[in-house]
């Protein structure tokens, strides 16, 4: 969904290391979410020139609380040689009796292009197995967010459907492609 960047941390860290978020994190979080705000922006509300330390902490904590309700399970994406915080994902919209759930990622700008959001939704996958116990992925992908097909492509994901007016930000409506992703083919 991003742009390459120029950092050089970035290529060197292909496969982040994936982690909850805690408060600690909160300054590195609000760092990356402001370098990213032209491209993040489009498909996240909450993703705003104006974003307030305040506001980080709230939606980490709330991260932590969902995780307890087995609703959201939503991780850092870090540096593994720097510890610096390359984005986000996260397993959301959980169906247990179908043992479904979606998952979705972002990468900071200075991050991107390097496969950082492939490599971490790869990883994601497979702890949404082991760990969780999910048998299949779902990717909702607003029509227009080339960067995150190509992530889904790269994956193995395969188109299932359509979402019309899937999201809506900023008074925009995006329609959504719905992939499957088997956990077999991370």
């Amino acid at each position: 969904m991003n742009e390459p960047g120029t950092a050089t941390d970035a290529a060197a860290c292909v496969t982040p290391e994936i982690r909850p978020f805690s408060l600690g994190d909160s300054d590195q979080l609000l760092q990356a979410v402001l370098e990213s705000v032209n491209e993040l922006g489009r498909w996240y509300e909450w993703c705003h020139a104006g974003l307030t330390p305040a506001e980080v902490e709230v939606y980490i904590l709330e991260r932590a609380t969902l995780s307890t309700t087995d609703a959201d399970y939503t991780y850092g994406l870090f540096d593994r040689r720097t510890n610096r915080l390359l984005g986000a994902a996260w397993l959301n919209r959980i169906d247990r009796p179908a043992a479904t759930a979606y998952i979705g990622y972002w990468v900071r700008r200075s991050a991107a292009g390097h496969g950082v959001a492939t490599n971490a939704a790869r990883t994601l996958a497979a702890r949404a197995a082991g760990h969780h116990g999910f048998q299949h992925l779902r990717l909702l992908i607003a029509e227009d967010n080339g960067a995150s097909h190509r992530v889904a492509a790269k994956l193995g994901a395969t188109v299932i459907g359509t979402q019309p007016a899937a999201f809506r930000v900023a008074g925009v409506v995006h329609d959504a492609l719905i992939y499957d992703l088997p956990i077999q083919n991370t």
